[in-house]
């Protein structure tokens, strides 16, 4: 979590974090919960008794995945879609339906996709970033149809 946060006074944004040589279930967990752009923390306060993701401030980039101290990390791996929708649901909502979508494309878009899911983490607005990617695909398709079309002698 410091190290996040670090990085990202410095204007670094860490899309995905990968742990070597450490407990497999621990490596899984992070590698999941940095998909999502959460912190993972382990607590052993007690206010929290079940893994749930917290919005830390109004960015919605700092958000954590609290997991109590003794709970079983493949069981908090298992939780953590359930979690993070309850915390940001329309954003999982959104990631769900981008999710189908690359399924039914085939992999035809896979990257425009992967790029719309990340600015929804980002922003917290998949209506405007919805929006946004639908007038670039209109516009680069007008372009692209305007460019193919014969010219009409005068």
């Amino acid at each position: 979590m410091l190290t996040h946060a670090l990085l990202s006074s410095k204007g670094i944004s860490v899309s995905e974090v990968v742990l070597e040589d450490h407990d497999p279930a621990l490596t899984n967990l992070y590698h999941a919960a940095s998909k999502l752009l959460l912190d993972v923390e382990i607590t052993r306060g007690p206010r929290i008794t079940t893994p749930v993701v917290r919005v830390v401030s109004q960015d919605p980039v700092q958000a954590t995945y609290f997991i109590p101290k003794k709970w079983d990390l493949l069981d908090a791996l298992d939780k953590l879609p359930t979690a993070f929708a309850d915390a940001r649901p329309e954003a999982a909502r959104r990631l769900k339906m981008l999710e189908q979508a690359k399924k039914d494309s085939e992999g035809k878009i896979d990257h425009a996709l992967d790029a719309m899911a990340r600015l929804i983490l980002e922003t917290d607005d998949p209506d405007s970033v919805h929006g946004e990617m639908l007038r670039l695909f209109n516009h680069y398709r007008t372009k692209e149809t305007s460019a193919d079309a014969p010219a009409t002698a005068a």
